[in-house]
């Protein structure tokens, strides 16, 4: 694990926040490992359906991480060419200890999203992308400055992360930040791009943007939960947002429960999803 990688990734998600010049985003297991556990079944598209990260230690620069995985479950629909496949994916270091875990639910089916020539055109008035241009670039992020677990209130709003018009440069910057180098075997030389969409884990990373712009530098995401319900096709434009929804303390942690919802430039909701956090306490100033 290596400042520059944390670099590409951060880049390949467009977060600038000044503290991943130090540290790794929570999102930075998706350059470890896509996650994706859904083997066989060639003729099966993959959608990443749902996923729950879970963190338990933070990244710490120049540590050696690999993966351990396994296939859970496999769960099929009434219709047989439907199913649903489980899997895990344990981050651990060479110590073993174990610094996150993911449970992804990936969907299998025949039903390959369309060809971009055969897509509707998404179009877009000058207005329109002004628009858009003007809630990215005033876009909140908390900083240095702590959020306290005391000053923080039921229903308070997380702001908003904006992420488009999807270009295909944002999904070459996505795939330089967490696939490496090139890879010129056939396989990958005929599957090229063709999806012209953004993936489960690229949507994840998104929500996990706009969940540390809130938290600031001295919050801690300790687990998310996430259900997608549609792909960003090339063009589109999708807002997260979000609230806290809950409250509480243990002798461990102050923390919240966040709410997040992800809508595209149609208001079509795409993602859902839950987030626990712990907020620093003025108790322990």
């Amino acid at each position: 694990m290596t400042y520059d990688a944390i670099k590409h990734f951060v880049w390949g998600i467009g977060d600038n926040n000044p503290l991943w010049a130090t540290s790794a985003p929570p999102s930075f297991v998706y350059a470890i490992d896509e996650t994706t556990i859904a083997p066989g079944y060639k003729d099966h598209q993959r959608h990443y359906e749902s996923v729950i990260l879970e963190w338990f230690q933070p990244f710490t620069i120049g540590e050696k991480i690999h993966t351990e995985q396994s296939c859970e479950k496999e769960v099929f629909e009434d219709d047989k060419s439907i199913f649903h496949q489980t899997g895990k994916t344990r981050f651990i270091t060479e110590t073993g200890k174990v610094l996150a875990e993911s449970t992804v639910v990936c969907r299998r089916d025949m039903m390959p999203l369309p060809e971009p020539e055969n897509r509707p055109e998404i179009r877009y008035s000058e207005e329109e992308l002004t628009a858009i241009e003007r809630k990215i670039l005033v876009e909140q992020r908390r900083g240095p400055k702590p959020r306290f677990w005391e000053d923080t209130k039921n229903g308070e709003e997380l702001g908003n992360v904006t992420k488009g018009p999807l270009s295909i440069m944002d999904i070459v910057a996505w795939c330089s930040g967490t696939q490496g180098a090139p890879n010129n075997s056939k396989d990958f030389s005929t599957g090229g791009l063709l999806t012209q969409a953004a993936t489960g884990p690229q949507l994840t990373s998104w929500l996990i943007h706009l969940i540390t712009n809130w938290l600031g530098d001295h919050g801690t995401l300790v687990r998310l939960e996430a259900n997608l319900g549609g792909s960003p096709l090339l063009g589109s434009t999708t807002t997260i947002s979000g609230a806290v929804t809950n409250l509480g303390k243990n002798e461990d942690a102050s923390w919240c429960e966040l709410s997040i919802q992800g809508h595209l430039q149609n208001f079509e909701r795409i993602i859902d999803g839950t987030a626990i956090v712990h907020l620093p306490s003025k108790e322990n100033q």
